[in-house]
């Protein structure tokens, strides 16, 4: 009747909903490391977006805070956007998620403040931490980049590193069941991309074949 036909038509919208999330969040994941891949290697990092222990800091990473992989990916590329040091960036990723979780800015602008702030420019993370604003107190005038970086990573590791372990448990598992429903539409979006790449490319392969087709019998019958 109606109900079923009703319910058939929900059940179907949320199967298609579910294909496009899943294809969204696998492209994603792929655009991310293609993204931190470039930018490791425009830092002249001996370190790949595919080698094991970049995998292995994006999974502890995920684990850590409770996100996406990608998140990970993104934060790290950005670190080494702006910090221009692969394996320094990789040191304080995780500083980006407590800096995030400590304040409320998001991940992007977490790290970009942090890759800032390793190469001595520490003034914009000064908003953040207000204890940074005092470098010129700690350090004098005259203080090199380097040693500014060093005061203030050393201060945001004390006064945010591991704040997400202040995360109750109530949130703690949401998170966590947000984050393996996610985890599991990247896994089946992979599938799902290179079904629809198979279907784009048959429908290219009969849309030219048509083509000919239409070409011949216009050549028979002297349309042209």
């Amino acid at each position: 009747g109606v109900a079923g036909a009703f319910h058939l038509t929900a059940t179907i919208a949320g199967t298609i909903h579910f294909l496009k999330s899943s294809a969204q969040a696998s492209i994603e994941a792929q655009a991310a490391l293609t993204q931190l891949d470039f930018q490791l290697k425009s830092a002249n990092s001996s370190f790949s977006a595919q080698s094991s222990v970049v995998h292995k800091l994006i999974k502890d990473g995920s684990d850590y805070a409770i996100v996406q992989d990608h998140d990970v990916s993104m934060a790290l590329k950005n670190l080494v956007l702006q910090s221009g040091n692969a394996s320094k960036s990789m040191g304080n990723l995780s500083l980006v998620f407590d800096l995030s979780r400590q304040t409320g800015r998001g991940f992007e602008e977490s790290a970009h403040l942090i890759g800032m702030a390793m190469t001595g420019n520490i003034d914009m993370l000064g908003r953040a931490i207000p204890e940074i604003k005092s470098w010129r107190n700690v350090l004098g005038e005259s203080a090199s980049q380097a040693e500014k970086a060093s005061l203030a990573i050393g201060i945001l590791q004390s006064k945010v590193g591991g704040s997400i372990n202040s995360i109750s448990d109530q949130e703690k598992a949401i998170k966590g069941m947000n984050k393996q429903w996610h985890d599991f539409k990247e896994l089946a979006g992979g599938p799902i991309v290179d079904i629809l790449e198979e279907l784009l490319s048959l429908v290219n392969d009969s849309i030219r074949g048509w083509g000919m087709i239409f070409n011949a019998i216009d050549k028979v019958v002297n349309i042209k």
